[in-house]
């Protein structure tokens, strides 16, 4: 399993809760998770699986959707409220900064 994909059952949780502290610490792990390449045939389901040698960017292909949803999905308002989101298009960590103001 990709290990950013460990993350979204506990944030979705969190959003449930509307608990934004700890929506922002898993939305930076799961940021962070995304940077590294999964090796989709390390996992015992994928095992049998040959893996394509042009997934190292599945991260990046990403990132758009889940910043639309930070900008735009309602159910993360309350999240907004506590953070800033900006975009910079340099790399990946740049692309999503969340600076806390809580």
């Amino acid at each position: 399993m990709w290990e950013c994909t460990s993350y979204i059952a506990e944030f979705q949780l969190s959003v449930g809760n509307k608990d934004a502290e700890k929506c922002l610490e898993l939305l930076n792990l799961m940021l962070s998770s995304m940077k590294k390449k999964w090796k989709i045939n390390s996992s015992a389901f994928y095992r049998h699986m040959i893996e394509k040698t042009d997934n190292d960017n599945i991260g990046e292909q990403m990132l758009p959707g889940i910043i639309h949803d930070l900008e735009n999905d309602e159910k993360l308002n309350f999240l907004r409220s506590k953070s800033k989101v900006s975009r910079n298009n340099k790399s990946l960590e740049r692309k999503l900064i969340l600076t806390l103001t809580i």
